[in-house]
């Protein structure tokens, strides 16, 4: 079974810009899929493309009951803050869905939960 915070964290290291995804379960496989982020201004801001972000989302019971994947989360990361969710993180995220953001400035995870948010240890 992967690890799904050091998946995530590898998937944010090996880039100069924001990442975003989802991570995803089936029969207790999780699987991390990094979305491309199409934002004009990568470094301090991210839009998953619309298409990956839709395809992704169709494969769930989230999109179609009758499927066995289910979302386990989203996730993206801060380049140069920590990782604290910002205003803009704040108002868009799904309320309903775990958000999971990655500081590569402190390589700490913030877990922003349907509920609210604290951090991760």
């Amino acid at each position: 079974m992967i690890n799904i915070l050091k998946e995530i964290e590898r998937i944010s290291e090996t880039s100069d810009k924001e990442v975003c995804g989802i991570v995803t379960e089936e029969d207790g496989r999780a699987k991390v899929t990094e979305l491309k982020n199409v934002s004009d201004n990568e470094e301090i801001c991210f839009i998953a493309d619309q298409r990956q972000f839709f395809d992704a989302i169709k494969k769930t019971s989230f999109y179609d009951k009758s499927r066995r994947s289910n979302i386990v989360c989203f996730f993206h990361s801060h380049i140069h803050k920590n990782e604290t969710p910002s205003a803009t993180d704040m108002k868009y995220r799904l309320k309903n869905i775990l958000h999971i953001i990655y500081s590569l400035t402190t390589k700490r995870f913030f877990l922003l939960y349907p509920e609210g948010g604290r951090n991760a240890e």
